[in-house]
């Protein structure tokens, strides 16, 4: 169902079905930029710094491909990721300390990224069996040649 790849020395997981090879070759770019901001500590498009906690990013772990928003309708079309810090990955079960939605310009991964905001940043653990199990998956499946 989801798969894995590496960007940069970062675990990047697909959680759930994967888009088209054009699309996810598209999100995975999109992505791609977005953590070079990350790791580099640039602000988000409302000025917040990465969380500390997940800072740098050790793995990556994409909750949605791109989509309208399920709460704020205004919002743009966009990626969510859950980031994890190396320190949070290692925890049993590991946990993530951000939740980010990545943006691509025009709303399509397509025409590459745009900005990112950092959604949330409570402590968010891997627990439930559906998840890992999700992950473990994921973990047995690279993502398609020529995506990262």
């Amino acid at each position: 169902m989801g798969g894995h790849t590496r960007i940069n020395g970062v675990l990047l997981i697909y959680l759930h079905r994967l888009p088209n090879v054009d699309n996810l070759k598209a999100e995975v770019a999109v992505i791609e930029q977005w953590l070079k901001h990350w790791q580099a500590g640039d602000p988000d498009v409302d000025g917040k710094p990465p969380n500390h906690a997940a800072h740098p990013a050790h793995a990556a772990l994409v909750r949605a491909s791109q989509h309208p928003s399920t709460n704020t309708p205004e919002e743009d079309d966009h990626i969510t990721l859950a980031i994890c810090s190396e320190d949070g990955w290692k925890k049993d079960p590991s946990e993530s300390r951000a939740l980010v939605h990545i943006y691509s310009r025009n709303q399509k991964p397509k025409d590459g990224y745009e900005g990112y905001k950092l959604h949330g940043v409570k402590r968010n653990g891997f627990s439930s069996p559906t998840v890992k199990d999700a992950i473990k998956e994921a973990l047995d499946s690279e993502l398609p040649q020529g995506t990262s």
